[in-house]
């Protein structure tokens, strides 16, 4: 019950003891209707940990590929002379401001 996402007693429970690697959990008084414990093995720990791992293991990696394909075309559009940066625009000696009537 170590886990609050993986395990979950209602209604909550009045005391909580680990003997011989058992947790045990008691209720003075029990005013519901019914009792939920939902509880993990830790096995589960293990399983749910590599499945994290993995994830964030391959969502770094499509973040690298994605950021090195974008370096790639940045690259290319550079050699082509196509590279349309907000800084090129200031050194064009043809831009005297805005067309005819809009000054």
């Amino acid at each position: 019950m170590g886990i609050p996402l993986l395990s979950q007693v209602s209604p909550g429970a009045d005391g909580k003891t680990v003997e011989n690697d058992r947790q045990t959990i008691r209720w003075e008084e029990v005013t519901t209707r019914g009792v939920s414990v939902r509880y993990y093995l830790q096995r589960d720990l293990f399983i749910f940990g590599g499945v994290a791992l993995v994830a964030i293991v391959v969502g770094t990696g499509g973040v690298l590929y994605y950021y090195r394909q974008l370096q790639e075309v940045r690259r290319r559009r550079k050699e082509a002379g196509i590279d349309l940066e907000e800084e090129d625009y200031d050194d064009d000696p043809r831009d005297r401001g805005p067309p005819p009537g809009m000054r």
